[in-house]
């Protein structure tokens, strides 16, 4: 691919939209946030509700393994996408990309202690204005009350800068859920509810116990965050103990996959699932010892960036698959359209609605970046390491190492492609990735919330700081 193609294509990674412009929409209306929308004519034909389903940490091959039936079942009348990536493998930017179609450098969501602006515009405010009625339903339920994401819903299942636990059960989130799902009729709905269970804590659930065996390792009675950072190196090295953590992880797939059956279970009496489009997806995976290395903040590699994204709409043909590579940056827009509304310009994404109706769409680079480590503060902010999928190559420069992979022949990116024999393909990526990291706009627009020291220990029980 020339150089000048490459270049043309992080434009239209960083700046294009499918969006047609103010003047082209009929019978537009004004709203709060400034965008003008289509406004659901109550009295014609109801639009599809839309349900978005986000399981935290949940790594794309665990699906058609026999651990999920219930979603593979779901998947069996969807589309599947195959080759879906995040945009950083941490919770909170990689949910801001999802919901403003923005990557971490325009949205400026860098880590799990930022706050997404109110400045940014997210997919579910457009939605709002446009007539649909909004609820959130969160597990980790600082995504709500401290992250920013409450932005365009009406109804949440914490409240904004109220205490709360800091997660609760996948059982109370699907309950909380579907009583509201199926309640009273309403208006077209729009709903986000998220999963945390599949990330740690690990429980010693029925199945890790029965995987367990003999094992009387570090992880024989499950494992914490801050076991998994204290031991990662020791457990990573260990083929017993990945073995015992790849059971405590599948237990909790296993658990997750029960309450997505429940919660896609019809309404009694009301089939209002029938008629409303389901996206299910994650925020980031998981390593489990692959690479020596546990965990996914700050990794660059396919077991944390690699996503499920799956979508089931009432009108389009079941069971169909799609291998063109796509983002969860372009969730946001899939939205925005699909809830029949005009795209912003100056997303990121795109949308990738064309697909569930077994539609082509083209081939784009993706880039992902984590947070420089060990760095100061203000300095970690800006991402100097970064991957970039091209086409079915992905280079990833980490600490000043650059590594080029075939990932369609070398999923598990165990054996690099000579950089001799890529020189071509280095000089692409290295411009590629300049330009990203000049195009940081977003980071000034963060505000950095002040941790109070119970949050602090809940946040180092979950391994997400030491």
């Amino acid at each position: 691919m020339p150089l000048q193609m490459s270049l043309l294509m992080l434009g239209t990674l960083a700046f294009s939209s499918v969006a047609c412009t103010p003047d082209e929409v009929e019978d537009a209306r004004p709203t709060p946030t400034g965008v003008p929308v289509q406004a659901i004519d109550h009295a014609g034909p109801k639009p599809h509700n839309i349900l978005v389903i986000v399981i935290d940490t949940f790594r794309a091959d665990r699906l058609g393994r026999g651990l999920t039936p219930k979603m593979d079942a779901f998947a069996s009348e969807a589309t599947v996408f195959n080759r879906a990536v995040t945009t950083i493998a941490t919770t909170m930017p990689a949910h801001a990309s999802m919901f403003t179609g923005l990557a971490p450098n325009r949205h400026g969501v860098r880590w799990n202690g930022d706050e997404l602006a109110d400045s940014n515009l997210t997919a579910v405010e457009i939605l709002r204005d446009a007539g649909y009625e909004t609820a959130a339903f969160v597990s980790k339920t600082r995504l709500l009350t401290q992250a920013g994401f409450h932005q365009g819903f009406s109804i949440l299942s914490d409240p904004r800068n109220g205490r709360a636990p800091l997660n609760r059960s996948g059982e109370e989130i699907t309950a909380m859920a579907r009583d509201w799902i199926c309640g009273e009729p309403r208006k077209p709905f729009f709903a986000w509810v998220h999963y945390n269970d599949v990330h740690s804590p690990y429980e010693l659930n029925d199945f890790a116990k029965e995987q367990r065996g003999d094992y009387a390792g570090v992880l024989a009675e499950g494992a914490t965050g801050k076991t998994l950072l204290a031991n990662s190196q020791e457990i990573a090295s260990s083929p017993e103990d990945m073995r015992m953590l790849n059971a405590l992880y599948d237990g909790a797939v296993l658990g997750v996959d029960r309450q997505i059956g429940n919660l896609l279970d019809e309404c009694p009496g009301d089939p209002i699932l029938e008629d409303t489009i389901v996206i299910l997806t994650s925020d980031h995976g998981q390593l489990l010892g692959e690479h020596r290395e546990l965990l996914h903040g700050g990794k660059l590699w396919e077991q944390a960036l690699r996503i499920p994204l799956i979508i089931r709409h009432p009108t389009a043909r079941p069971g169909l698959t799609a291998d063109e590579r796509v983002g969860i940056a372009d969730i946001a827009p899939t939205l925005i359209d699909l809830g029949g509304q005009n795209i912003p310009a100056g997303l990121q994404g795109r949308s990738i609605a064309r697909a569930i109706f077994g539609e082509e769409i083209e081939e784009r680079v993706y880039v992902s970046e984590v947070k420089r480590e060990g760095a100061d503060e203000e300095a970690a902010l800006g991402p100097a390491d970064l991957a970039v999928y091209d086409g079915h190559h992905k280079v990833i420069r980490k600490a000043g190492e650059v590594k080029i992979y075939d990932i369609a022949n070398d999923a598990e990116e165990v054996q690099p492609i000579p950089t001799s024999q890529s020189q071509q393909l280095i000089e692409r990526s290295q411009v590629l990735m300049d330009a990203y990291s000049q195009a940081d706009t977003g980071a000034v627009s963060v505000k950095r919330e002040e941790l109070d020291p119970s949050t602090i220990d809940e946040l180092r029980a979950l391994g997400y700081i030491e």
